[in-house]
């Protein structure tokens, strides 16, 4: 309650970036994903080049690979993308979260869906695809 009191106060948009922060990481543990990815977004608005809220959105959503994919292997691999465009996004802003980023980019690239998934699908190179949960 007092970190959200905090936030309608004047307290610098450095502190307002840390107290959105919190409350992310707090949301975040709790499984409260869309609830936390609006204060992460938040904390990354308040403080210009910082990339760690990039990556903590693109960690909850690559979390949510099997919940959100529903046992589709396409699917999954749409959500593995909005997990990788968040770790892009944070190195792109800050280059001091980029060997994380890179390390998780690594990680995960290899589960996207391929070519002939998305041509089977109807999608094609560079068509959005829709992810049916909370990203």
């Amino acid at each position: 309650p007092y970190l959200q009191k905090s936030l309608s106060m004047p307290i610098g948009s450095e502190c307002l970036s840390k107290a959105n922060y919190s409350l992310a990481k707090y949301y975040h543990k709790k499984g409260q994903y869309g609830k936390a990815r609006g204060y992460y977004n938040a904390a990354a608005s308040n403080r210009s080049g910082w990339g760690k809220p990039y990556i903590e959105i693109g960690k909850m959503y690559a979390s949510s690979v099997r919940s959100c994919g529903n046992g589709d292997g396409f699917q999954q691999g749409v959500v593995v993308c909005a997990a990788l465009d968040m770790w892009a996004k944070a190195k792109s802003v800050d280059g001091s979260v980029a060997g994380e980023a890179n390390s998780l980019i690594g990680k995960y690239s290899g589960s996207v869906p391929t070519k002939e998934d998305a041509f089977q699908r109807g999608v094609k190179a560079g068509q959005s695809a829709s992810v049916v949960c909370w990203i």
